[in-house]
């Protein structure tokens, strides 16, 4: 259990203890925008060995898990995006992990980098822009515009001036005149106590009007002019080219270092891209490096996005989020793509989470180091030096209904496969599926949020043993039961190896609820989850399971938002279901 009490006023962390060994160098930016793209930049100093990855692990402020994307190697330092979306208020979170070939691995922060990630504070998309399209009402006539909007352009048709009073009892109706660009139009206004309305007798000119009120108490003492100022557009359009928008880098970098006997040298080249063609937004973004082996998982990263308000597809490298419980920003090759319609949704990907790797294996004659190694027996005796990675297959679908806007349900059915046959020399191949259904529900333009999920699997550890047979099933209940695994293969292989086998304990079972409140300068968080101690998803391999509880934190704003309050509480519950009743053969 813990408890955090934090009081924050623009703190710089740097790495401690950076002389007595390889750490990594980063400074933490001390603002972000919403919806905007959050860069970050890090530099290994003083790596023991070569760097295998380094990738920023992110949520929101307050979430419980963590999300992450890829820092590429960009000179002498690291760099990565946190997608804007994901940039939200009132703050994100995030740490940087880099791991090296031998094994070792540094973060930032230093120490206790998951628990006590670095605090971004993000401020509001609109913050600091400039409205310059009209002028707001002078105060001192109780009115209050209803139409047209101020600060949004209008088209010369829709002109609509329409002024609520709000409090009538003061103001003589009879003394109301009306004045738009200087002409008076009292006569075609339409007015009574509460409201003042006018519409012109056809189109309006381009550009800026002004409109001005006048009128006096019930006293005859006259109100100080009520003034505003609107913008019409014109009907005539200028036609824009097919490429709208194009942006983009291109990065290349060689070197040559070797420490200690050891050789550290890369080649690099990348690209990145992105802009707007007619309806599609598109991306493109690519990254090779001369690290790139066969005997270890991609480093290279090649993709292509293609999205519209309605249809998108990504090829190549994605890092899907269908939920926390299930599939959550690991990276997948393939393809993946939405149809978002409002009312009814589809997102779906289809790709590898991990792409074979064949074991190494030698004569036994040969090699007499056997530590760390297992022996194989396939008419040689052979030794296993390094185990071989089965191709990890994924399958994802998640329909829903509702935009999100201020409500969303959905269904997220997810499958997991090792192919036995993609490697020779490998170890324990899996199978899994889960299915999880989850809500959101929002108020008050997002003010008040909140959303909940639930997910259920079945894990295979080991489908190299086969299907069990029905008889096997009956053995282990004591009784008939209506289930014969080779029916269900194709769904999930069964064998002595799954779990549960029996799915009335819920010992696989997930299920989280959240909630947001974002009122009177406070930005309120809380939420509860519980995972099984048998639940797996093979798609978010960080999930902590057999753990339950719940938090709180809430961040305060204080002296126009110079100074923050942040306070927070967990209570969590670990090894809170015992598996003494798990059937097993």
């Amino acid at each position: 259990m813990l408890v955090l009490a934090t009081f924050l006023v623009g703190i710089v962390l740097v790495p401690a203890e950076a002389s007595a060994r390889s750490y990594i160098e980063h400074f933490p930016p001390a603002t972000a925008r919403a919806g905007q793209d959050l860069r970050l930049e890090a530099r290994i100093v003083d790596p023991p060995a070569p760097v295998r990855f380094v990738r920023i692990y992110y949520r929101p402020a307050g979430g419980a898990s963590f999300a992450h994307v890829e820092m590429r190697k960009e000179m002498d330092s690291y760099a990565g995006v946190i997608p804007g979306p994901d940039v939200q208020e009132p703050g994100i979170e995030y740490f940087i992990l880099a791991v090296f070939d031998n094994g070792d691995l540094e973060t930032h922060p230093p120490r206790d980098a998951h628990r006590s990630p670095h605090y971004v504070q993000v401020s509001p998309a609109e913050a600091g822009k400039k409205k310059e399209t009209a002028t707001l009402p002078t105060p001192g006539f109780p009115g209050l515009i209803l139409s047209p909007d101020p600060n949004e352009p209008v088209g010369e048709e829709e002109v609509v001036v329409a002024i609520s009073i709000t409090n009538p009892d003061t103001v003589d109706s009879a003394s109301v005149h009306l004045f738009v660009d200087g002409k008076d139009v009292t006569p075609e206004a339409d007015i009574s106590p509460y409201v003042i309305t006018w519409s012109p007798v056809g189109p309006m000119t381009p550009g800026k009007h002004f409109v001005t009120l006048k009128a006096a108490t019930r006293d005859g003492k006259p109100f100080p002019p009520f003034e505003f100022s609107f913008q019409v557009l014109g009907v005539k359009v200028r036609k824009e080219p097919f490429l709208r928008e194009f942006r983009g880098r291109v990065f290349a970098e060689s070197r040559q270092e070797r420490i200690s006997k050891r050789d550290f040298s890369a080649n690099i080249l990348g690209a990145r891209t992105s802009g707007i063609a007619g309806p599609v937004r598109f991306y493109v973004d690519a990254y090779l490096t001369s690290l790139e082996r066969r005997d270890q998982q991609p480093r290279n990263r090649l993709s292509l996005s293609l999205h519209t308000r309605y249809v998108g597809i990504d090829l190549g490298d994605a890092y899907p989020r269908y939920g926390e419980l299930t599939l959550w920003g690991q990276r997948v090759r393939g393809v993946s793509g939405y149809v978002h319609l409002g009312f009814f949704n589809v997102d779906a990907t289809v790709g590898e989470l991990a792409r074979a790797v064949e074991g190494q294996v030698v004569p036994l004659a040969n090699d007499t180091t056997k530590t760390g190694s297992i022996l194989v027996s396939n008419g040689d005796t052979l030794l296993l030096k390094r185990v071989g990675t089965y191709r990890r297959r994924l399958w994802a679908v998640r329909p829903s209904f509702g935009s999100g806007k201020h409500f969303q349900i959905g269904l997220t059915l997810m499958k997991v496969l090792d192919d036995t046959n993609s490697v020779k020399y490998g170890l324990k191949p899996k199978d899994n599926l889960v299915v999880s259904p989850d809500f959101l529900l929002q108020f008050m333009r997002g003010r008040l949020r909140l959303e909940g999920s639930a997910a259920f699997s079945l894990y295979t550890d080991d489908i190299s043993r086969g299907v069990l047979t029905k008889a096997d099933i009956d053995s282990i209940f004591e009784r008939s039961v209506p289930i014969d695994p080779a029916k269900y293969a194709r769904y999930l292989i069964m064998n002595e190896t799954t779990v549960p086998l029996d799915p009335r304990a819920g010992t696989s079972t997930a299920y989280q609820f959240k909630a947001l409140f974002r009122f009177f300068r406070n930005d309120l968080r809380a939420g509860y989850r519980s995972v099984g101690p048998e639940y797996q998803t093979l798609a978010n391999p960080f999930l902590r399971t057999n753990l339950r509880g719940f938090y709180v934190n809430d961040r305060i704003r204080l002296f126009q938002n110079l100074v923050y309050l942040n306070l927070g509480y967990e209570g969590y519950q670990e090894s809170f279901a015992p598996d003494d009743d798990v059937p097993t053969l």
